[in-house]
């Protein structure tokens, strides 16, 4: 909770953009609640590490004085930030977010740089936020260390006017950063100006990831938006770019591509993507109306005139090697409605997407820790026994010394069973590595089950090796990702009990169409709903000697 108010507070200026309206109150806000009239000086290049993926500037003053701004709870924000972090928000300057993608850990870092208009305290901070014991040392530099329950945020003060915020894995490669890399070549070649904010991305890191999310897709992917796959081949970078002029918003998104050339594809491919995007919409509009006359014909007109207005605003421009579409809205809060309405779908997909790729990166480094503590231990990870065979903790519980998880490893009783007084407290340090962000589960659950039988996957009684499974690693399923009412405690050893003659209904149905299983060879892989039963039953046996065609 504290790290969405403490966010809130640094970029209480953002939030004005996104519910920007025309002023209906003449009112002037309280001198204490004007933002810094101190000149913009964005920090460029500064503290953005050579294999950061993306950067974003805001230029606090400018959202500040936005009309509608006066309509948001500045008082309780600042009010706030005050107490808890000694920080008055109308001194922000400018709010640098900068981001990297750590991909052999499945995750993101991300950290800030904020300047301000006055100095700085950071021993102000209430105690509620912060850690013990509350400072570290790092680099011979003092960093105070904020306790967000769930992640850990380290505060430096570089100088009394430069702060930087950042996650456990962020301030080193910020304070390291000697303006290198592609982001960097990127804030150099496109100035930022007087614009009140600037999003920059290279897809340099990212491209592997998404090409796999679109991989995964498939079939899923309409013939007509096949060609979208392409632009990942022709775009090198991404920027977005917001400006304010009086009452209205001007957007703008530019895909910088490799040449002229790509950049021409592009622009047709969006084109046509667009056009189909139109047409979809409109179908699925018109599906809600009924019936002839001039009310339905009407309404039919109605839609067919905002769409046509909305592609007509979207409409992307080619500027030598860029493809540029720029979006100005004159009525903010009729404009914004209308788009957040249509833009939700592509949002929510891109959520989504971002979700499978994380449960992916998370069932990846699942096989990487099986495979290493095979090569340690000469079997697969089983449950961990007492001397009488008896199942105490879940084979998740075996692999935490190869997922970086040594010190929880050791707080276990591996003698108690995995909800005796001692261990059924750990249940709820559930390490990330066994979750699926897309599906909120109780504390503790997840839905990642090792498959279990005399047949499948791992062998219930006994060690189970690689040399067992004949059939090949990279055509069996060693785990999968189940239904929601399949999930379990993490450390509970009790094996799924998986129906081999119709298994479809227990596969996860978090994503649409299938779900993400682990095959015994590391690779993750997306299965559909509607896999032929036989393939299935065939990547399930370990030594089934079924011919497998996927």
């Amino acid at each position: 909770m504290y790290t969405v108010r403490f966010y809130f507070s640094l970029t209480l200026a953002v939030l004005s953009a996104c519910t920007s309206i025309d002023a209906v109150c003449s009112q002037e806000l309280p001198a204490g609640l004007q933002p810094t009239d101190a000149p913009f000086v964005s920090t460029e290049t500064e503290f953005v590490p050579v294999d950061a993926m993306m950067v974003s500037r805001m230029n606090a003053p400018q959202f500040l004085k936005t009309p509608g701004f006066d309509w948001l709870p500045i008082e309780v924000a600042q009010a706030w930030s005050q107490s808890m972090l000694g920080l008055d928000p109308m001194s922000i300057i400018e709010i640098k977010t900068v981001s990297s993608l750590l991909a052999d850990r499945g995750t993101t870092a991300i950290g800030f740089v904020v300047t301000l208009s006055e100095d700085y305290d950071p021993t102000k901070i209430s105690q509620e936020l912060l850690a013990t014991p509350a400072t570290q040392t790092i680099d011979g530099k003092t960093v105070f260390v904020l306790d967000q329950s769930n992640a850990t945020l380290l505060l430096h003060a570089v100088t009394p006017r430069k702060i930087l915020v950042a996650s456990e894995l962020m301030l080193q490669p910020m304070l390291a950063a000697d303006g290198t890399g592609a982001v960097n070549d990127l804030i150099r070649d496109n100035a930022m100006g007087d614009k009140a904010s600037q999003m920059l991305m290279s897809l340099e890191t990212l491209r592997p990831m998404i090409q796999q999310v679109m991989d995964d897709a498939g079939d899923d992917i309409p013939a007509e938006l096949s060609d979208l796959i392409n632009i990942l081949d022709l775009v090198d970078a991404v920027m977005t770019d917001n400006a304010m002029k009086g009452a209205a918003q001007s957007i703008s998104v530019e895909l910088i591509c490799k040449d002229a050339e790509a950049a021409d594809e592009v622009r047709q491919i969006l084109v046509r993507s667009i056009k189909y995007g139109r047409a979809q919409l409109l179908q699925s509009a018109m599906q809600g109306i009924r019936g002839q006359g001039r009310m339905p014909d009407a309404q039919r007109a109605y839609l067919v005139r905002i769409a046509n207005f909305i592609v007509g605003k979207i409409r992307p421009e080619q500027e030598n090697d860029r493809v540029v579409i720029r979006v100005t809205a004159e009525i903010p809060i009729a404009t914004t409605g209308v788009l957040v309405g249509l833009l939700l779908p592509a949002v929510q997909a891109a959520r989504e997407a971002a979700r499978r790729m994380t449960a992916s990166n998370h069932l990846k480094q699942i096989g990487l820790a099986i495979h290493n503590y095979h090569s340690a231990y000469n079997k697969l990870p089983g449950p961990i026994r007492d001397d009488n065979g008896k199942a105490l903790l879940s084979w998740r519980v075996a692999i935490l010394p190869f997922v970086e998880q040594q010190q929880l490893y050791q707080e276990f009783h591996l003698d108690e069973p995995w909800d005796s007084e001692h261990n059924i407290k750990l249940v709820d340090r559930i390490s990330d590595v066994f979750s699926d962000p897309s599906l909120p589960l109780p504390p503790g659950k997840t839905v990642f089950r090792m498959m279990t039988g005399e047949e499948i996957g791992v062998k219930l009684e006994g060690d189970t090796r690689f040399r067992d499974i004949t059939d090949g690693l990279s055509n069996t399923i060693l785990c999968m990702e189940v239904k929601a009412s399949e999930a379990i405690t993490w450390s509970d050893p009790t094996p799924l009990e998986l129906d081999f003659e119709n298994p479809i209904p227990q596969m996860g149905h978090i994503h649409q169409g299938g779900c993400h299983v682990l095959m015994g060879d590391g690779a993750v892989v997306f299965i559909t709903h509607s896999i032929d039963l036989q393939l299935l039953q065939g990547l399930l046996t370990r030594a089934g000697g079924e011919v497998v065609n996927r």
